[in-house]
């Protein structure tokens, strides 16, 4: 035990010294006169700012300028009226009527100034509530936007997670949570453990054993595993062999949850297939339903029918109109954008498009014309049967016989007669 202190009987220590007691006092300036109610305030100097303004609210307060409420000076008792006798403040106050009461008193010594702070200070707190009241609106309105984005963003993600478990499902959220994640938990558990558990050496050594030790366990056939499991870990065997059946349960589970997830992506992809097939019959049905019925009625017009019909009688024109429809139905069904189409294909493809083009543009000026003649040859032919009908004046006399025109024939045969006379 270490030495004790000795201890020393009838020695006091000395007393610390005791510092010297310090007062401070503080004094108003020389030139400040000193009353019972503090330094008064130096008078304002004539026709300053200041004296201008207490001026003025003299003024709006309705006060001469010698009241005290305004003043530097202080106060002086008012005199009583002669009428009435001076007032005991020690007497009891006057009973009242039943039913009156009592006017608030006005503190006739309020400073003006602290009146104008206290509105100023019901302004400001007033004005604060209004704006605080206002920035809850605006926040409530701005949480019920940032809601409906945040559900339209929630919704965006479902169906891209949705999409990415037919598309990709090993990189799912599912898949990571279900299968992944306990994968990658089970190799860090028996890792941890494995720190803990010796490994013995064909050469009588020992060590610790590793991750890689449990995957060569892991990756033998069931009989194999077992023998270098009893061999290599002796007592440790049937922890080893624990881990071995829950990791190749979990890898199992991995690996039919990504066949399934593939089955599923060929199935959908199927169903697909056939609902977009469903769906182009339904709009290339709906196409040709109105196409003829478009047609028909173009067909039926009775201002435009003549012109898109064929005519009888009309052998040549009716041979325009079907090279015609030849020429535009040819050019729909044409697409110079198709890559396996050689540049002189592609070319006598864009020309028919531009001549369906150009007859559609001038179809509008072909028709007025073909109105107004079509007009003017019905006036025409008005006029010229007036004519017919009529029989013209011969003034008494008889018309001249004119001779039948002769035909080619005729005259042939007439110069070889004349021809075949003896001379």
């Amino acid at each position: 035990m270490p030495a004790e202190a000795p201890v020393i009987v009838g020695e006091t220590p000395p007393a610390p010294p005791t510092p010297p007691k310090t007062e401070i006092h503080v004094q108003p300036p020389v030139d400040t006169p000193v009353t019972d109610k503090g330094p008064a305030q130096p008078a304002p100097k004539p026709g300053s700012a200041k004296e201008r303004m207490m001026e003025d609210l003299r003024k709006r307060a309705k006060v001469s300028s010698t009241d005290s409420r305004l003043s530097n000076e202080p106060a002086k008792p008012e005199a009583p009226p002669a009428d009435k006798p001076p007032v005991d403040p020690k007497a009891a106050p006057a009973a009242k009527p039943a039913g009156e009461t009592t006017p608030p008193v006005e503190d006739k010594k309020k400073n003006p100034w602290k009146v104008v702070d206290e509105w100023k200070q019901k302004f400001a707190t007033l004005e604060s509530e209004y704006a605080k009241a206002k920035q809850t609106s605006l926040a409530e309105a701005e949480r019920k936007d940032y809601q409906t984005k945040l559900a339209e963003i929630q919704k965006r993600a479902d169906d891209l997670e949705t999409e990415i478990r037919f598309a990709n499902y090993e990189k799912s959220a599912e898949y990571q949570t279900k299968y992944e994640e306990p994968y990658k938990k089970a190799w860090g558990r028996a890792a941890k453990e494995l720190s803990e558990i010796p490994v013995k050496l064909g050469d009588g050594t020992e060590r610790t054993a590793t991750v890689n030790d449990l995957a060569e366990i892991v990756n033998m056939p069931l009989g194999r595993a077992r023998a270098v499991a009893d061999e290599a870990f002796g007592p440790f065997a049937d922890d080893i062999m624990g881990y071995r059946k829950e990791i190749l349960g979990l890898l199992d589970a991995k690996n039919i949850a990504l066949d399934d997830a593939k089955k599923n992506s060929i199935q959908r992809d199927k169903e697909r297939e056939a609902q977009q097939k469903g769906q182009l019959g339904e709009i290339a049905k709906n196409i040709k339903e109105t196409w003829d019925k478009v047609n028909e009625e173009f067909l039926k017009d009775e201002t435009y029918g003549p012109v898109f019909r064929p005519l009888e009688g009309d052998q040549e024109g009716n041979t325009r109109l079907a090279k015609g429809y030849e020429l535009v139905d040819r050019a729909f069904s044409e697409n110079p954008n198709n890559p396996q189409l050689t540049p002189e294909e592609r070319a006598k493809i864009i020309r028919r498009h531009a001549a369906v083009r150009n007859r559609a543009a001038s179809w509008g000026r072909l028709h007025a014309n073909y109105v107004k003649a079509t007009t003017e040859i019905e006036a025409l032919k008005k006029e010229l049967s007036q004519y017919k009908g009529s029989v013209p004046s011969t003034g008494g006399r008889q018309p001249a016989t004119a001779s039948a025109p002769s035909s080619a024939r005729e005259e042939v045969f007439g110069a070889l007669r004349k021809l075949a006379r003896p001379a």
